[in-house]
């Protein structure tokens, strides 16, 4: 009978797999439909995107499970190997930007709504929000 922690290496990487080839397929899946039915080169941006995040995601579960006490607490916390620190470092980092979601949000909606160029005020939003949730990320990391 295996012991416990084969099985949980094996169950952690199972999901890992199962959870990047569900990825892969969505990544296809949805380049195809913006190439044939979205606007311009919509399709190249969405492929750079999501490859980018599977590849982020695959490292991130590679050195949880070969080095995990190398890991950082952001790579474990995105992985299912994360301890009680880490899930409560994501979820204040969560909380932070579901606070600043909704204000920028707005602020977005009311600029599109008076006449800005949409392309370059949801940019700047996405980039914004990304800033907050780093930064906040980082800073409740460092305060537990």
């Amino acid at each position: 009978m295996p012991n416990d922690t084969s099985t949980s290496t094996r169950a952690t990487v199972t999901g890992a797999a199962i959870g990047l080839s569900i990825g892969l397929v969505v990544l296809v899946t949805g380049a195809l439909l913006l190439r044939a039915y979205g606007p311009g080169n919509m399709w190249a941006g969405y492929l750079t995107g999501a490859s980018l995040t599977l590849v982020a995601a695959g490292f991130a579960f590679w050195r949880t499970w070969r080095r995990p006490a190398a890991a950082t607490t952001a790579e474990r916390a995105f992985t299912p190997v994360a301890d009680e620190r880490d899930r409560r470092v994501l979820t204040s980092a969560a909380a932070i930007l579901g606070g600043f979601s909704l204000p920028l949000t707005g602020i977005a909606t009311v600029l599109i709504a008076v006449g800005s160029d949409p392309a370059p005020v949801l940019a700047i939003l996405l980039w914004g929000l990304l800033a907050v949730f780093v930064i906040s990320f980082v800073r409740a990391n460092r305060s537990m």
